[in-house]
């Protein structure tokens, strides 16, 4: 299971509001871990607000 502060690392900048691809993109052009990246993946095709969401999301 990834982290929190994996998440938040891979996150950090992201401008909110953001969909699913985004955040994916995101992760991936800010050298995310594979394993914070397949969670991102994983999440339903929302549009997020804030970290809290993905966070709530991630699990």
């Amino acid at each position: 299971m990834v982290s929190v502060k994996d998440v938040s690392r891979a996150m950090r900048g992201m401008c909110f509001p953001a969909d699913k691809k985004t955040c994916v993109e995101w992760a991936k052009a800010h050298n995310a871990t594979a394993e914070v990246v397949q969670a991102l993946e994983h999440m339903p095709a929302n549009r997020f607000r804030n970290m809290s969401e993905i966070w709530y999301m991630i699990g």
